[in-house]
């Protein structure tokens, strides 16, 4: 029952909670409880058992300031504690801006229920809405049935072909870009969406209408507020974009230009990222070479996947990156960090050659990333380093500024965009980073905005997207390999990905394994992936030991860009092999070389320099990962080839835990 009486004072409450309040938000470890992560974790109410459903409120007590049309952050605050019997209670406090307890909701109870039950009671309740079907839960890890979905080829560019240009995201067609925002948030075929539908039938509710506001702002630069947002249909929304946005001039009505080519495209020069990139971005799958290759061998199934990597190159874009690309990447590395220094008092190309010059003023936490900072300019002549004096070099490079350096590298390699955004993000931070003054993990993590770089990044990046399509031929070829060896039983084969991340790797996989219609148990270590009901979430801390739940399960363990930023890879990969089953298998997909522009931008996070407890770089060679596994207990190792210099940047690492396959 809810109450609205002037006569109760919260005061008292206020007192009793505004600690709380305080250590919640001073709290430096306290995480940022974004609305598709809450969506993600909510999720498990409806697919995974056992599960929370709300059944009851003992009191709720509103004072007349929650009546008040007020704009601003409202802070709530809720305790919760299980008193057993399946049972959780807890309270909730609300406070007004202006830091009031304004609303108390005390006696929230849940219980654990029966799915299957409440899966019928929802049905009645929905029966107009079609939803897809899930299977009823057997076990807490049971075998899904996979969805039947074609699997789709594709023919690489050749003589004249007709080749659609993907426009700029702010040039397209609003409408699309509208309603592929809202798929992101409700799982809604964008094609599904009718125009006069309000945004909060849709399930764009209250909770994630602020995220969705920051997203669509940012996608068109325009300045649509959230009041009323929850109300208004897709058309509406259309219009006040085209209004709103600086873009409204060059906004499409979704017509792309259809150009003909009499010669065969190149990812790189074309000016398209690629046809495969742009794929990537709707959930295609792309290619997987032979479908027909099968072995349980995993140093068998590298050689095929050697053999397809120039392939999967190709179809990338990673074309001459070392040669072409990585030079004028690196100017512009120059100029972020020269412009750093700049700021921060120390103008570099000003000083005379041979000029000493006085170390930066900088947080102590970033002493490796200032020291690898004057190496990188060391290797262009910029600076010359004696013991642990640095002097102006004879160098001056003319790239002009960051900005103009930017503009070259994007405009020269637009199908290397993903980096170039990473790179601006965090070069033009660079300086308030090394002072104290921004956090870089809230800079890389903490907005949607911010999330999308990174997210587009690993979905997208020529280097990246060639070493996922090189890991899912791999897993593709050991997944056949295990269930021709199990025909007689039918043992499904079960996947541990660890270090998710933004969850790219994972997306194109599952699209790859439902598209190959193999069944099987994938445990995934963030909440991403709701869509996929066949895929189980749980969290795994690669600093810790093992839990006795996960031991000697997995026949194939992933790791993407994840085990370099631990504190002994020795140790994380001894406690993946725990994971493993006797014949299991273990695919890392590492960096194994120095790039300047990975120190401006993953090298601005803690975890970049700890390892073997910040006595080694993070990055090493094939050859020393192959020590690494072996000290860890893996009897059999390899690694991809590949074929050119490009192919060693980024490789996929291999361990066994037997010395033969049985």
């Amino acid at each position: 029952m809810a109450t609205v009486s002037a006569q109760v004072n919260l005061t008292t409450y206020g007192r009793l909670v505004d600690g709380a309040f305080t250590r919640v938000q001073d709290c430096q470890t306290a995480e940022r409880f974004m609305a598709r992560r809450a969506y993600g974790l909510f999720s498990k109410v409806m697919h995974y058992a056992p599960f929370l459903q709300a059944v009851g409120v003992e009191r709720v007590i509103l004072t007349t300031a929650c009546l008040a049309n007020f704009e601003g952050e409202w802070f709530v605050y809720t305790s919760i504690k299980s008193p057993g019997n399946n049972q959780f209670i807890g309270d909730v406090f609300v406070r007004s801006p202006e830091r009031q307890v304004v609303a108390m909701m005390s006696g929230v109870r849940f219980v654990q229920l029966d799915k299957v039950k409440l899966g019928k009671f929802l049905g009645a309740a929905n029966a107009s809405v079609s939803w897809p079907q899930q299977p009823p839960d057997t076990a807490a890890m049971s075998t899904a049935e996979l969805p039947m979905i074609s699997d789709t080829e594709s023919s690489p560019m050749t003589a004249t072909t007709a080749v659609t240009t993907p426009p700029e995201e702010k040039y397209r067609n609003p409408e699309i870009v509208i309603k592929e925002l809202i798929s992101n948030y409700t799982g809604l075929d964008p094609a599904d969406i009718p125009a006069d539908a309000v945004l909060i039938d849709l399930g764009i509710d209250s909770l994630s209408l602020m995220e969705f506001s920051d997203e669509l702002n940012a996608a068109f630069e325009s300045s649509i507020s959230t009041v009323g947002l929850g109300q208004t249909s897709v058309e509406n929304l259309t219009e006040m974009v085209r209004q709103k946005s600086p873009w409204d001039s060059r906004l499409t009505n979704g017509s792309d230009k259809i150009i003909h080519h009499n010669e065969p495209v190149s990812p790189i020069d074309s000016g398209i990222p690629s046809v495969v990139l742009q794929t990537k971005l709707n959930g295609v799958v792309g290619h997987e070479g032979d479908k027909t290759a099968a072995t349980r061998d995993p140093v068998e199934a590298l050689l095929e996947v050697d053999g397809q990597s120039q392939d999967a190159a190709n179809r990338n874009g990673y074309i001459a990156y070392e040669s072409n690309v990585l030079p004028v990447q690196n100017f512009l590395v120059q100029a972020y960090i020269l412009e750093a220094f700049e700021a921060m008092g120390v103008p570099v190309l000003s000083l005379p050659s041979g000029t000493v010059i006085h170390p930066i003023k900088h947080l102590p936490k970033h002493s490796k990333l200032v020291a690898r900072l004057w190496e990188i300019l060391q290797t262009y002549g910029v600076v010359f380093i004696q013991a642990s004096i640095v002097v102006r070099g004879r160098e001056t490079p003319e790239f002009g500024s960051a900005a103009e350096a930017y503009e070259t590298f994007v405009s020269r390699f637009p199908a290397y965009l993903p980096e170039a955004k990473l790179m601006k993000l965090t070069g033009e931070n660079l300086a308030p980073i090394l002072k104290g003054e921004q956090d870089p993990q809230s800079l890389m993590f903490g907005s949607s905005a911010s999330f999308k770089i990174m997210e587009v990044y690993y979905a997208n990046s020529p280097m990246v997207s060639t070493s996922t399509d090189q890991l899912i031929t791999l897993v593709m070829i050991l997944l056949r390999g295990h269930n021709m060896h199990h025909k007689s039983d039918k043992r499904v084969p079960r996947i541990l990905e660890v270090g998710a991340g933004t969850g790219g790797t994972t997306l194109r996989l599952a699209h790859a394994i439902e598209a190959a219609r193999i069944p099987c148990q994938y445990t995934f270590t963030d909440d991403k992936l709701v869509k996929f009901s066949w895929i189980n979430y749980d969290t795994i801390d690669l600093e810790e030991e093992t839990r006795a739940e996960h031991r000697n399960r997995y026949d194939i363990v992933i790791g993407t860009n994840c085990v370099h930023a631990t504190s002994s890879r020795v140790e994380t990969c001894r406690r993946l092999r725990d994971c493993m089953t006797d014949d299991g298998v273990v695919i890392l997909s590492e960096r194994t070389q120095p790039l300047a522009w990975f120190d401006i931008t993953f090298g601005l996070l803690d975890e970049w320099w700890v390892a073997e407890n910040g006595a080694e770089y993070p990055l090493q060679p094939a050859s020393k990962w192959m020590e690494v596994l072996q000290e860890a207990g893996f009897s059999r190792t390899s690694f991809t080839r590949g074929v050119g210099s490009e192919a060693s940047l980024q490789q996929l690492l291999v361990g066994s835990k037997s010395a033969r396959i049985g």
